[in-house]
């Protein structure tokens, strides 16, 4: 599964972070993303946590914990594993005011290394929600 962390990190790291970034977690396990991100315990576990709906789901309730106008929420793989076929993809989903405005599947080729995957899906989705805001 993705490092959600990950991209914690990266926002932090930007200039005065605080000014836009709330925080962000990290929910690795169905207990947890059914816990605290409210996603449905039989999808996610007939999915493996890993849909669009599950991250359409998660940056919905992220941005009702953290009470914030814009969430962006990720769920995938960034090792081969037999629930994912070996393959190597990630959904995604941002969220303003409470509704969807982006929510897309991305893949990387199943030999990438694991950071590197995440460094990719880290940087297509700062993209997308970088061109977003350019649209508000």
């Amino acid at each position: 599964m993705l490092r959600q962390d990950f991209y914690s990190y990266s926002f932090s790291q930007m200039k005065d972070a605080s000014k836009f970034f709330s925080g962000g977690m990290t929910a690795y396990t169905l207990e947890e993303k059914v816990n605290l991100l409210k996603v449905d315990e039989n999808e996610a576990s007939q999915c493996d946590c890993v849909s669009s709906n599950i991250a359409e789901t998660m940056a919905l309730h992220v941005a009702k914990i953290y009470n914030t106008d814009w969430s962006i929420a990720i769920t995938g793989y960034a090792t081969p594993v037999e629930e994912s076929q070996g393959e190597l993809f990630a959904y995604y989903s941002i969220s303003q005011h409470g509704k969807i405005l982006v929510s897309e599947k991305i893949a990387v080729l199943k030999e990438t290394h694991s950071i590197d995957a995440q460094v990719y899906y880290c940087e297509e989705i700062l993209k997308r929600f970088r061109l977003k805001l350019k649209d508000k």
